[in-house]
């Protein structure tokens, strides 16, 4: 089995918790260098692993390091673009944590780029939501069983930002996380998978605590969000990040013969094959249920044993101009905003 080293950009938490624990597991996985956003971080990322390697202070030399086979993302949106785009450029296949981008034309440009080089392995971190469920419903969709999808209705509530003293969060930094608010690219990743994207949308949005200290928020606390599918299907879609509480994202659609409830962390799906029949939860036998392996899957492309199984450049540029829309109609005061064709 052929050894690959890996170049980190960003060792923060996603790298600790989600990513190595999995990669650590793979055989033939190495470390060759790491830069986070000062050396000591990185440092302690390593002492984290149990593994040594080399500390750089800029990201560009990573891309660089003659001893690097794979470039992982882990940084924040800001600086997707310039990393992935250079990994492009060199030749290495490379994985980003999502979200894509910072905006929609930062994620056009990175798609160009790996258009010009296709046969770079690179790919997007996957959404965790829905993984257990979702081949279910794309086959009940597939099937028509329900019939037509008429209405959707899917809500994300929390409390992560209902603190009016917190300090910022950088996921509250445009200058950082872009356009990106709370979980509306995630969510629209998912539910584009199962039911394709919208044609148009009206959004309304709010900053509820417009001051974190000094900094001047313009990311929005809550957002709603009404949706029109080409095909018919309409949705209201709400997020909101000051709840006094907080709800497990739920999602319920109508179709012509029944309805489904879907609820996730952990995801539950409930299907009614009547309009007003009581809704049961589905019993999804194990090798029906899709399970988070987005590491052992990238690595497995990089190796040449399967297709690249991520999130490709086409669906990240469809769930950011999603995202970019709904930002545009809230700056807007509700305008209705057309997705662009991209």
């Amino acid at each position: 089995m052929k050894k690959l080293s890996l170049g980190i950009i960003g060792a923060g938490a996603i790298m600790r918790e989600r990513h190595w624990p999995n990669l650590a597991k793979i055989p033939g996985i190495e470390i060759a260098c790491v830069c986070n956003s000062n050396p000591r971080s990185a440092q302690s990322f390593l002492d984290f692993a149990g593994r040594h390697a080399e500390v750089l202070s800029d990201w560009r030399d990573v891309v660089s390091h003659r001893s690097v086979d794979v470039v992982w993302v882990a940084a924040p949106p800001l600086l997707h673009k310039e990393c992935v785009v250079a990994a492009i450029d060199a030749g290495k296949p490379v994985f980003c944590q999502a979200r894509m981008a910072r905006d929609l034309g930062e994620a056009i440009e990175m798609r160009n780029a790996h258009r010009s080089k296709p046969e770079v392995v690179a790919a997007f971190c996957r959404a965790p939501f829905g993984l257990e469920v979702g081949l279910t419903i794309k086959e009940m969709i597939r099937s028509n069983k329900l019939g037509e999808a008429l209405s959707l209705d899917f809500k994300h509530l929390t409390n992560c930002y209902a603190d009016p003293d917190a300090p910022v969060h950088w996921r509250q930094q445009v200058e950082i996380n872009g356009i990106n608010f709370l979980t509306c690219g995630i969510f629209a990743e998912v539910l584009f998978n199962w039911f394709g994207a919208p044609a148009e949308v009206v959004a309304c949005g709010k900053v509820v605590h417009q001051f974190r200290g000094t900094y001047r928020v313009s990311l929005p606390d809550y957002a709603h969000v009404l949706a029109k599918w080409d095909s018919g299907l309409i949705g209201s879609l709400t997020w909101s990040g000051i709840h006094y509480g907080t709800e497990r994202p739920e999602l319920n659609v109508q179709f012509e013969h029944g309805r489904l409830r879907v609820l996730f962390q952990p995801d539950e799906l409930w299907v009614s094959d009547a309009r007003e029949a009581e809704l049961r939860l589905v019993q999804i036998p194990e090798n029906q249920k899709g399970r988070w392996s987005v590491e052992q899957d990238f690595i497995n492309a990089v190796r040449g044993e399967s297709v690249c199984p991520g999130v490709t450049f086409d669906e990240g540029v469809r769930y950011m101009a999603f995202t970019q829309s709904v930002f545009n109609s809230i700056l807007q005061d509700g305008a209705s905003v057309k997705l662009p064709i991209v």
